[in-house]
């Protein structure tokens, strides 16, 4: 057996580890539910916005009308049906209430298309139909995540806290769509990034196409040190630095929670 040893850093996962939380709609922070460093999980509500766009306005109530119309039509068809299957009116009328049927149908699908594109849930718009109510408020929660990893990174008591705009030190803060609202660190796995030399390329790229098990060594204060075995190279820079000739190579590495 040989084995060589390189230097290596804990790092990050470019474009997975941190994750940006926009607001889909236009308003005021009414409630925040977390605080920095707090631990979420996907679902979790992170603030309550009181809407204050015209637009989700304006289609929440375009969308009620053309409910009401469609209830005003099918009365309508129900009453000239039984008149046409008497005889006392031509079945043109019956057509025409039909068409009309058809027309309002595909206006309410439009609406409810646009609703969803402008961030309501099909349960809150199912919710605007039944009740016939607007929504006056958003509730932002935090995203899901992939499920293969998913186990690994949430807490199953995380801590919650419930507050105000005011708390947060500004009395409601006006939001405007896309405005970022908090960004979430998502570190359930990390990298090992480590540096060798251009002379060990050819180990390095043999050692990840043969998958050969790798060990890494971590710093620390105690005596025997920090071990992890059996880690496999999942890819390889295709960059040597000019100046030190050095190139990266990446180990996915499990984030272990010491505390929550």
């Amino acid at each position: 057996w040989n084995s060589i040893s390189v230097p290596a850093s804990v790092v990050e996962q470019p474009g997975h580890s941190h994750r940006k939380v926009a607001s889909p709609l236009t308003g005021m922070v009414k409630q925040l539910f977390v605080h920095p460093s707090q631990l979420v999980r996907p679902g979790d509500p992170i603030a309550e916005l009181e809407l204050s766009g015209d637009a989700l306005a304006t289609t929440q109530s375009e969308l009620l009308q053309v409910v009401r119309e469609l209830e005003v039509n099918q009365a309508e068809l129900n009453r000239v049906e039984k008149l046409v299957a008497e005889g006392s009116l031509p079945e043109k009328n019956r057509l025409q209430l039909e068409y009309d049927r058809r027309r309002l149908q595909t206006q309410r699908e439009s609406k409810i298309q646009q609703l969803v594109v402008l961030g309501l849930s099909a349960e809150q718009v199912q919710d605007i139909e039944e009740s016939r109510q607007l929504v006056r408020s958003f509730v932002i929660r935090t995203p899901e995540v992939a499920s293969e990893i998913k186990a690994h990174q949430f807490s199953p008591n995380p801590i919650r806290q419930t507050g105000n705009a005011e708390a947060a030190g500004e009395k409601n803060p006006a939001v405007p769509i896309g405005d970022e609202l908090c960004s979430l660190a998502f570190h359930a796995i990390l990298f090992l990034e480590g540096q060798a030399f251009e002379k060990e390329t050819g180990i390095i790229s043999k050692a990840m196409e043969q998958a050969w098990p790798l060990a890494a060594r971590f710093e620390s204060d105690q005596d025997t040190g920090l071990r992890r075995q059996d880690l496999k190279i999942l890819f390889v820079d295709n960059v040597i630095d000019q100046t030190n000739r050095t190139f990266r190579f990446f180990i996915a590495l499990q984030n272990e929670v010491l505390l929550d």
